[in-house]
């Protein structure tokens, strides 16, 4: 009996030992969080990685313009300056865009720390620029900018990459109303394709809708903001690896049916 007794003893102690101590079922559960949140960018397509910085510039311009009346005032204002308006669309560069006016530049700037800080959790709730690029906005390692300043964050290494080492277009392909508090943000996907992710935004909501944008339904949106690449070879835009002509996405739309 005694033996028999000693032997349960044994079991217990060796069953106790094997169960994973509450410190260590933490560690794991955190492991596999980050596992299943984290999208290594290594993982996606140098064009993909292209079209998400696209993606998250339109979306954070959005985001900015809704915040409040002076930004969007701004925004209205760079549109009117631009040669290009026509009542139908307009296009300017970013560069113009967060150069020529400081209010919106803070906003755009804003809304850039907000999301570069959240966590994986939080993109998985919201329509946000992932569906098939990076877990949040994707920066570079810092280093010297063209005027030897040297980059000290990552807003100041995102702004380089869309502004200095490339050329961002911002493209409204008809008409801006400002009355409309609602605004669609997308890009251009980088082929042949007429059709992409976008996100529906309006006022005090941090998250946006994701849905799809296309020449049969982007008339019938309000306030669609694109970015695109502008081919300048003065500023070394040249993007001899896309054979694709970036002006012809959503433009010449037909009418709302």
């Amino acid at each position: 009996m005694k033996n028999k007794f000693e032997l349960i003893l044994i079991l217990l102690i060796f069953s106790i030992a094997c169960q994973p101590q509450p410190e260590e079922e933490i560690i794991l559960l955190e492991q596999e969080t980050a596992l299943a949140e984290t999208d290594d960018p290594e993982d996606f397509t140098e064009t993909e990685l292209f079209v998400s910085k696209m993606q998250w510039t339109s979306y954070f311009i959005s985001k900015a313009i809704l915040s409040d009346e002076q930004t969007r005032a701004e925004f209205v204002d760079q549109i009117n300056i631009s040669s290009s308006f026509n009542k139908k669309s307009a296009y300017f560069s970013v560069s113009e865009l967060l150069n020529n006016n400081p209010v919106f530049e803070e906003k755009f700037r804003e809304m850039f720390e907000y999301y570069y800080s959240l966590g994986g959790e939080v993109y998985q709730l919201c329509g946000k620029p992932i569906t098939s690029e990076a877990p949040k906005p994707q920066v570079a390692p810092g280093g010297i900018a063209l005027n030897f300043v040297e980059i000290t964050s990552a807003y100041d290494q995102f702004i380089v990459e869309i502004t200095v080492d490339n050329c961002f277009e911002v493209f409204i392909p008809h008409g801006f109303d400002a009355k409309i508090k609602k605004i669609v943000s997308t890009a251009h996907p980088m082929n042949g394709s007429n059709t992409n992710v976008r996100y529906d935004h309006v006022p005090k909501f941090k998250c946006a809708k994701e849905g799809t944008i296309n020449h049969n339904n982007a008339f019938c949106l309000d306030n669609v903001i694109v970015i695109r690449p502008d081919r300048n070879d003065n500023y070394g835009c040249s993007y001899a690896s896309y054979d694709v002509n970036f002006e012809d996405f959503l433009s010449d739309l037909s009418e709302c049916k």
